[in-house]
This record gives C-alpha cells, structure tokens and sequence, in this order.
C-alpha cells in the first residue's frame, strides 16, 4: 500500500509538471522554433568619448552604420579637419542637423574602424553622459564641470576649443573628446570678442568670455 501510494504520487507530480511545462509553452508539439531573442537596442544619441559614439565602436564599419540608420541615411564624404584639410569619411543623416555626423576612419579603403566622428552647428540631439552637446553654453559647461576651464582664443579655425578642463569633472575628455565654442555672430564686432583673438589660452571665467557667452558648434570624439 505505501509503495502503491508512492506510485500515485509521483505520477499525479509528473501529470502536473507536463502541464505546467505546456502552458508556458516549453511541451509544445506544433513544430514551431522558440522565438528569438530581442537584440539590444541601439544606444540612441548618446556618445562615450574614447569608447563608443551611438552603434559605433573601435571595430565597427560604414555597413554597421547602414544596418543601424538605413543605407539611404549613409553616404562617402570628404570630412574636414580644419586648416583647409579634408580626409574620406562617411556623412549621416546628411540632411538633419539634428541628427547628423561625420566619421572618418582608420582604414579608409574599407571605411572600417572609426577614428574621429564629428558634430558641428547649432544644436544635435547627440549628446555625452554628463550632457554635453552642440548649443551647451559656457555657464552650462562650468557647471558641468564644477569650475572653470581653459579655451584657445578665437578667429581662427581651432577658435575657442578647450584647451584644458582644470582638472575638473569633465577632465576625461581631455584627448578623445575636443569641444570648440563660438560666440553669437552679433558679438563679433564687440571689444570683448576682440580681446580674446588668436592662438592663445584664456580662462573661461575671464570677464571677456563671460561677457560674450560662447556656446558649443563643435564637438570631435575620439574612438580608440
């Protein structure tokens, strides 16, 4: 009697795992495969200096960018540099400020392994962890940075880039990320955009650089 118990006992307990097993679909017999696996979503507008910039990484290719955007969103372009240089690259979403970049690579022949993306104009909804992006004003920077910082002068093609973080918390950007500021073009004529001219650094607490209250146009990311 124990054993024939037992018996119905571990039969009742086998009966009751065949069906909780093909309720959650695990026993079906239709022939179906299980359904796959999401993949992860595509960081959106996000840039890690020195790591990633959205789906790019250090081993990625133009295909990569086609498969994330759409192979219409993707063409070859001369990118510049500054000084009048240019290098082959890649232009995306050539035709939306908001969403447009530029990418040259390591090995051009292939357009594979990116080595510098590039954002430029007024505003972009690419932006760092910490919030840094195209339209960041200068007081919006110090805050982010807990302080000061140091930027070349302006008038010339590498205008107003930081130059040093002091530093500061946005310290690790220093050699794979390089942000240029310009002042509004009304405040070109203005005696304090003339006193901070040239090749030179200047304290971004300087009356002058207060005064004329530059903004972010430009932000290089480096990708190693």
């Amino acid at each position: 009697m124990i054993r024939a118990r037992a018996t119905r006992a571990t039969r009742a307990g086998a009966a009751a795992l065949l069906l909780l097993v093909g309720a959650c679909g695990g026993g079906s017999d239709d022939g179906a495969p299980p359904a796959a696996q999401e993949p992860a979503p595509v960081p959106q507008w996000v840039f890690e200096p020195g790591v990633t910039f959205g789906p790019l990484d250090v081993s990625s290719s133009e295909s990569d960018l086609a498969a994330a955007y759409g192979a219409g969103a993707v063409r070859a372009a001369d990118v510049p540099l500054g000084e009048g240089e240019t290098a082959p690259g890649t232009e995306v979403f050539a035709d939306d400020p908001l969403r447009r970049f530029q990418v040259t690579w390591r090995d051009t022949l292939e357009r594979r392994n990116p080595d510098r993306v590039m954002l430029y104009g007024d505003t972009t909804l690419w932006q760092s962890a910490g919030g840094v992006t195209l339209g960041t004003s200068l007081a919006r920077l110090e805050e982010i940075n807990g302080g000061p910082f140091t930027l070349l002068g302006f008038g010339w093609d590498y205008g107003g880039t930081v130059s040093s973080w002091d530093g500061g918390a946005l310290a690790p950007f220093e050699g794979v990320a390089f942000v240029g500021l310009a002042p509004a073009e009304a405040a070109l004529g203005d005696s304090a955009y003339q006193s901070v001219l040239g090749d030179r650094p200047f304290p971004s607490s300087s009356p002058a650089m207060q005064a004329l209250a530059p903004r972010v146009r430009r932000i290089v990311v480096r990708i190693q």
